[in-house]
């Protein structure tokens, strides 16, 4: 039987040698193949478009992978319901080519099984120490949809003393004995209200890390507002790689304690910082205002911040299980955060705005949620230890000290080491599963009566996927 062969079988981000194994000798090729006999079925989790010409793309989101077939033969082999019968080393290489890449699974395999174990994996490993490090709860603005509200309004100013910035260099520097890499990221509050914190834990950690070979990658997520040429300065001295700067659409959602808008001054303190420390955006969506926007971009462009922004993105306000009493989030509904999201990418592409891309594909498999990872720990401005940094500051909430060798409440970890992504029946038919795992843990966890469904997925991931794939496969193709 004549095969048609694939216009095109690639990764998203091609890997080194990634098609190595195409170079084989006839003979070992039909060994490996051998082994192979049974029933081919098409992937669950391969999602197909129609491209012009009479051609299909289809791309696999468990090995992001991608392939252009004419669409006999996506209707012969990849459609959905059909199957191809593997006999001993007859398997064609163009057919064999798409196995690898994930597109046909044996019938009788469990995939979902498969997605789990990855992520199993990932949650185990421990070769890398990811730390979210809280030096204060305080803030000097006030957002409404914070989500840190209660825990702010229960601790009110409270900074790291110095006695348990000691216990938590100590604690750093035991987690991190064997480690290939320490990623820590200073978060608040706004940590940029004790920069001497941050700077003295700095320098009794990242000594320890040179010496020991350890890799040291650490960022710092602030609103801006304090960014002056001191501060700037002890976080090179601290070696912070990168900066994350939240500001506001609207832009009167971050405003200071006197009702007056932060964004000109921000933008200002952006440009300085952004000549020293490698600078990303984050847009913080709670209310669609096309004009904003288009103010936003100007003065973005003003100020040569597109020329030297790594990147924005434009986030998705939640409702706030811990937020401000009485907090009315007014959030911004899942579809109208798409259409946000096409509309501003397209603008920002043609005015040279490094708006993160959407419109692309997921280039592989994500780790697992960080908070249900074995080796990542949140730890407060009082030493406890959390898992979410949602969860930062309530006491109730945390599940160890950095003064205690073991954890205090462990009934407080287990619901994080043990938490199943692959449960939820509506997710199990979802073929973007893999590179989501049922959306935020935090939100399964403690608000799964108060949410909708749909308040749990990713929509940056899920939403518009096949216009994603269209575009593309239309791109790699021309």
């Amino acid at each position: 039987m004549k095969v048609e062969k694939p216009t095109a079988v690639f990764e998203v981000t091609p890997r080194a040698k990634a098609n190595a194994m195409f170079p084989l000798e006839a003979k070992t090729l039909k060994k490996v193949q051998a082994i192979l006999s049974g029933t081919w079925v098409p992937s669950r989790f391969n999602v197909a478009v129609d491209l012009p010409g009479d051609l299909k793309a289809v791309y696999n989101t468990f090995t992001a992978a991608l392939t252009i077939q004419k669409h006999a033969s996506w209707r012969r082999y990849l459609e959905p319901g059909s199957e191809y019968q593997v006999l001993g080393d007859s398997v064609p290489e163009p057919i064999y080519l798409l196995y690898s890449k994930g597109f046909f699974v044996n019938k009788d395999i469990d995939e979902i099984e498969l997605v789990r174990q990855k992520y199993f994996s990932a949650r185990h490993s421990n070769s890398i120490l990811k730390l979210t490090v809280l030096p204060t709860l305080a803030c000097n603005l006030h957002c409404h949809y914070c989500f840190e509200g209660k825990a702010q309004t229960i601790h009110n100013s409270k900074i790291m003393s110095e006695e348990i910035q000691d216990a938590v260099t100590l604690y750093i520097n035991i987690l991190a004995e064997g480690k290939k890499r320490v990623q820590i990221v200073w978060f608040g509050g706004e940590p940029l209200l004790t920069p001497k914190t941050i700077e003295r834990i700095s320098a009794q950690i990242i000594p320890n890390f040179d010496r020991a070979g350890i890799n040291y990658h650490a960022v710092v997520s602030s609103n801006g507002t304090l960014l002056n040429q001191d501060a700037i300065s002890q976080l090179q001295r601290c070696r912070i790689s990168q900066i994350q700067v939240t500001i506001d659409v609207p832009k009167e959602m971050k405003q200071d304690y006197h009702g007056v808008d932060t964004l000109e001054k921000v933008l200002d303190k952006i440009s300085i910082a952004a000549e020293k420390l490698e600078m990303h955006l984050r847009i913080n969506l709670s209310r669609d205002d096309e004009k904003e926007f288009d103010e936003l971009y100007d003065g973005l462009i003003r100020r040569n911040l597109h020329n030297m922004l790594k990147s924005i993105h434009i986030g998705h306000i939640s409702v706030p299980e811990n937020g401000w009493e009485g907090c009315a989030v007014d959030r911004v509904p899942s579809r109208l955060y798409l259409k946000v999201i096409n509309r501003e990418t397209v603008k920002a592409k043609a005015l040279g705005l490094p708006l993160m891309q959407f419109h692309s594909l997921v280039d592989s498999t994500p780790n697992a949620c960080s908070a249900t990872c074995e080796s990542s720990k949140v730890i407060g401005p009082d030493g406890l230890l959390y898992k979410c940094v949602d969860d930062a500051g309530l006491v109730e909430r945390a599940y160890g000290s950095v003064f205690l060798e073991k954890p205090v409440k462990p009934d407080n970890l287990l619901p994080w080491l043990t938490y199943d992504w692959f449960k939820y029946d509506r997710c199990k038919e979802c073929p973007v599963l893999p590179q989501c795992a049922g959306g935020c843990a935090h939100k399964r966890l403690f608000q799964s009566d108060s949410l909708k469904e749909e308040d749990f997925c990713y929509w940056h991931i899920r939403g518009d996927l096949e216009n994603r794939i269209r575009e593309y496969a239309i791109g790699m193709s021309s």
